[in-house]
């Protein structure tokens, strides 16, 4: 896969990185190549062939779809291999040792400068990853790839959906480290809800197909599994929240009504009246 990223376009997105020649950008060839080819693994052969043929102006606004996943495959990419690369670029291999490219013009920058630098570019670098699988999903041949299933098997596919467990401007960061949590939760889910119904919402959402009612759900099932791992005293009141929620509009959910779990839960209790012909005698 090529994305043709030029030196003037990674300037663009990272403007810290510009220098009188391209030199710098040379010496990060191989960590776009290898940024390159973990978004070809994401989308896929098919989807990463199309938006490698779309003329994407990083600057240009566009309302096609594909120019607008190139520029954000882009954009991941840049950050991403300047991220990795940050550390050793004023490096330099010497027979006595790696040493650092001096230049008498230019003063060091601190080391919370870089850091800063860094950060930055972490944080930036995981929103882009993240508007990448939003635009991924709407395209068809996305679903099924090893991307689609690896980033969509849950509810909480996005950094930003950390904001129901109370962490501020939270990134895929926060998402992988709460991850064993949100599992366990959403597994309980599943059951309460029925598999079978968990799994269209699933798909629904990895294919940005969600209509109202479903939209409405699972942000009602994301902020019960949030109540559910950061405070699970009000998970109960959340609970019933939602099932109140589903029960209000069961027409609009066919897979949730027929399920086992749903029938489960609104059956009658036994009567156990004379004259029914399973009538059991009992004493004191």
């Amino acid at each position: 896969m090529n994305l043709s990223i030029t030196y003037p376009e990674f300037v663009q997105v990272c403007p810290s990185a510009e220098v009188p020649d391209e030199l710098l950008f040379d010496r990060l060839k191989s960590e776009i190549e290898s940024k390159t080819n973990f978004v070809e693994e994401i989308l896929g052969k098919t989807l990463a062939h199309d938006i490698e043929s779309a003329k994407a102006d990083l600057v240009l606004p566009s309302e096609d779809s594909v120019t607008e996943l190139a520029k954000t495959a882009k954009r991941y990419v840049c950050t991403a291999a300047f991220r990795d690369a940050l550390p050793h670029l004023d490096l330099v291999l010497t027979p006595n040792g790696f040493g650092v490219v001096s230049n008498q013009n230019v003063a060091p920058a601190s080391a919370d400068r870089v850091e800063r630098l860094r950060e930055a570019l972490r944080r930036a670098s995981l929103a882009h990853f993240d508007h990448m699988l939003d635009y991924a999903r709407h395209f068809e041949s996305f679903l099924g790839t090893w991307g689609c299933r690896s980033y969509f098997h849950s509810l909480f596919w996005r950094g930003d959906h950390c904001r129901h467990l109370g962490i501020p401007n939270p990134t895929r960061d926060d998402l992988e480290e709460k991850r064993p949590a949100l599992n366990a939760k959403e597994d309980v889910m599943r059951e309460i809800l029925s598999p079978e119904f968990y799994a269209e919402l699933i798909k629904a959402e990895s294919t940005a197909t969600a209509n109202y009612e479903q939209e409405e759900t699972i942000g009602y099932i994301r902020r019960a599994i949030g109540v559910a791992v950061v405070e699970p005293k009000k998970y109960p009141a959340m609970l019933r929240i939602l099932l109140s929620w589903l029960e209000s509009q069961k027409e609009a959910f066919p897979t949730y009504v027929n399920s086992q779990a749903y029938k489960a839960r609104h059956s009658e209790p036994y009567e156990n009246e004379q004259d029914d012909p399973c009538y059991f005698f009992g004493g004191i």
